[in-house]
Parts: C-alpha cells; sequence; structure tokens
C-alpha cells in the first residue's frame, strides 16, 4: 500500500524558520538607522549614566550625612553637659537631656518656655546682659548665675553661650558649679582665719625657687618687713636690704646650707624696715627635693618675735632685780610640788642655808634634817594646816646649816 507523501501540519518549514532571526535583526537595524544616529545615541547612554553615578554618589552622601547627624544627634542628647538652643528674646527651642535634668522639667514641656524663668530673680539684669552681648557681638560670653530648679533648691551655674550662624538665636551650655561655689567660699574662709591667725601671732609665710630667686609672701610677710604688697615680694638676691649686717651671714649661710644640702633650719635675725627700724625675726624653713634629690623649692614661716625678746629681757631684768633684792635682804623662796615632792629654792636660800647651789634642792622628806626638831614639828604643822585649809602663816625658825651652825629665819 503507498504512503501518504503529505507533511504533517506541525512540523515547521525548515528554511522559513531559520529566516525568522535574521529578519528580526534586520529590522532592528533597519530601527537604527543610520551610523550618526547609532552614536548620538551611545553618547546619550553614557550621560544617563554620568547622572545615575552622580545621583548614586548624592545618595550614599546624603545617607552618610544622615548618620553623621544621628551621630551628632546622640552626642547632644547623651552630653552631660546642659545643652539649649535659645531664641533671641530667650525662648527654649531645643534641650538636651542633661539640661532639661538640671532644670528638673522634661525636655518637651521646655520648650518654648523662656530660658529666664528659671533664673532667680537677682541675677535677672545678669543674663540679659550676657544674652544681649553675645547676640551683639556674636563673640561667645559666660557669666554665672543662680538657676531654680522645680521642686529643688536653687544652684548655681556657669553658662557659655555663642551666637549661631543666622543670628536668630544662641547656642548655651549649662554646668552646674555648685559644689564648686561651696569649695570656695570654704577656700575663702580658710584663708580669711588663716590671714586673721597670722596677723594676731605675727607669722607669715613665704615660697622661694631656688632656681630664679623669686620669692611668694603671705599679706603678714609684708606688714612684718614694712612694705607694700603692690610691689611684690622681694627676690631671695635682694636679701641684703632687708637684713641686718650684722646677721647677714648668719642668714646666707643657713640659706645655701639649705639648697645645697636640703636641711631645715630655725634661726633669728633682725630685719631692717624701710624706716631704719628693726625687728627680730624667727625664721623656721624647709625644701622640697625633685626625684634627682635637687632643692626644688625653699618654704616656711616667719615670725615677729621682737615683742617677745623685750618681754624676755623684761623679765632676766626684773628677775635679776629680784635677786639682787633678795640678797640684800636675806631673802630666800621655795617652791614645792606636793604630787612629787619636788622642792625647788632660791639662790639666796642655799646661801641662807649654806648649802650648795649646784646641788638638788633637799626634798621635803628630807627637811627635818635642815631644822631643830622643835622648829620643824612647827612648821610641819603649819604647812599642813595650809594644805587643809589654804591658811597662811608666818613664824620663826631655827636652820640647821651644813656645818652644823643655826640661823634663826622668818617663814612665810
Amino acid at each position: 500500500m503507498e504512503k501518504d507523501q503529505q507533511k504533517p501540519d506541525h512540523v515547521p518549514d525548515m528554511p522559513s524558520s531559520a529566516e525568522e532571526p535574521l529578519r528580526t535583526e534586520k529590522k532592528q537595524i533597519e530601527r537604527l538607522g543610520s551610523q550618526d544616529e547609532c552614536q548620538n545615541l551611545i553618547h546619550e547612554l553614557q550621560v544617563h549614566q554620568v547622572e545615575l553615578e552622580r545621583e548614586n554618589e548624592d545618595l550614599k552622601k546624603a545617607l552618610s550625612e544622615m548618620a553623621e547627624m544621628e551621630l551628632y544627634t546622640a552626642l547632644f542628647d547623651f552630653a552631660p553637659v546642659g545643652f539649649f538652643f535659645l531664641e533671641r528674646n530667650g525662648t527654649i527651642r531645643q534641650v538636651n537631656r542633661a539640661g532639661a535634668r538640671l532644670l528638673g522639667v522634661e525636655c518637651n514641656e521646655l520648650t518654648h518656655r523662656r530660658f529666664q524663668s528659671f533664673v532667680s530673680d537677682d541675677f535677672h539684669p545678669a543674663f540679659n546682659v550676657c544674652l544681649d552681648k553675645v547676640l551683639e557681638s556674636r563673640v561667645k560670653e559666660s557669666c554665672e548665675l543662680m538657676l531654680r530648679k522645680e521642686g529643688k533648691q536653687p544652684f548655681y551655674a556657669r553658662i557659655e553661650a555663642k551666637t549661631s550662624e543666622d543670628g536668630q538665636g544662641c547656642f548655651v551650655t549649662v554646668v552646674d558649679i555648685t559644689d564648686i561655689k561651696k569649695a570656695e567660699e570654704n577656700l575663702k574662709q580658710s584663708e580669711s582665719l588663716l590671714k586673721e591667725a597670722q596677723y594676731l601671732a605675727h607669722i607669715g609665710h613665704w615660697v622661694v625657687d631656688p632656681a630664679t630667686g623669686a620669692s611668694i609672701w603671705s599679706e603678714e610677710m609684708f606688714r612684718i618687713f614694712g612694705l607694700d604688697p603692690g610691689e611684690g615680694a622681694p627676690s631671695i638676691v635682694d636679701r641684703h636690704k632687708l637684713i641686718h649686717p650684722d646677721d647677714l651671714d648668719h642668714f646666707n649661710d643657713a640659706i645655701s646650707k639649705a639648697i645645697s644640702d636640703g636641711a631645715s633650719f630655725d634661726i633669728v635675725y633682725r630685719l631692717v624696715r624701710p624706716d631704719k627700724s628693726t625687728r627680730w625675726v624667727n625664721i623656721k624653713g624647709y625644701t622640697d627635693r625633685n626625684d634627682e634629690g635637687q632643692v626644688v623649692r625653699l618654704f616656711g614661716t616667719l615670725q615677729d618675735v621682737t615683742e617677745l625678746l623685750q618681754i624676755q629681757e623684761a623679765l632676766k631684768e626684773s628677775q635679776a632685780q629680784l635677786k639682787e633684792t633678795h640678797r640684800l635682804a636675806h631673802i630666800g623662796t621655795w617652791d614645792l610640788t606636793a604630787g612629787t615632792d619636788t622642792v625647788i629654792w632660791s639662790e639666796e636660800l642655799y646661801h641662807l642655808a649654806g648649802c650648795d647651789p649646784q646641788l638638788p634642792a633637799p626634798s621635803y622628806a628630807e627637811h627635818p634634817k635642815i631644822y631643830t626638831p622643835d622648829s620643824w614639828n612647827r612648821f610641819k604643822a603649819a604647812i599642813e594646816r595650809a594644805r587643809e585649809t589654804g591658811e597662811s602663816y608666818q613664824i620663826e625658825l631655827e636652820l640647821v646649816c651644813q656645818d652644823g651652825s643655826t640661823r634663826w629665819v622668818n617663814a612665810f
């Protein structure tokens, strides 16, 4: 039986199928047109690529600036110092958390409130002057204020302000300085007490730099030397102008030894004031050394002891006169400390008893040996009454001298 030679419908015409892509490509080429048109199209594509790259860079930059802005916002918000942005009239436009804590108000409740409302009444003029200056001059200004904290005691604050670039407001930092002010007040009080104590005791303190000879004096030092504090402390090289010529070598030796050996010193010398009057002073000095053992600082005290020495001289003169009076009148004195049985004799009493003044005075237990028995019994009874009642006595006693002789004395 003869096969049917006709093609199935689903089998494609092979030459026609192969030519289809070529016809499509030809149509695309025909659409592209001429070579000039192709070049223009390529150029447009290149321009478009540059624009895309530029937009991409702008996008990256914007993202970077956004991240940086977020960082600045975080730093602003979490900084330990109070930050405020104020409008020209003092209205708070922005505040960080530290600033809100300082004023005791939430951040969102502070905006649109005037900063002046938190300033104590007495400090309003100072704040207004500071704000006006910073807005007019555009130079950073600062001042100290007393600020109110809602529900709390007022506190001392230091503010620093700087105008914004557009001049429509200013940035303000606020720091609580209450503890610093308290420390300053305590220091002032201590310095005042020290100054008063130095004035009453006529004691000044001083510091010397051995390398330069420069000195630092307390106020009392100037008063002792009769110098003007406004002219500053004299250098150590000018000491020859201040010290009595007869005491200068003594002073120089002490200073030189302190600088070379680090030795402390305690000396008395005479100073000469501008009015040519002299004063006796007691200077005590100490040294500070560095790690190499070199003296890098001299410091110490200086006390005016003129009146003290005058009193001592007067006392010595009075004692000498009393001693001479006792010698001429044959009067001796004695002192008994009951708790220790210690007896002190005056020099004339040694002479009356015929004893050596270089030896200790006889103790109270030894007194029966220096009186006759009758005299000792009467003397002992008078002493015991005086101890019990405070009654004074005046009796005549027979004193036995070391050579065996006796002398009658009037004891009272």
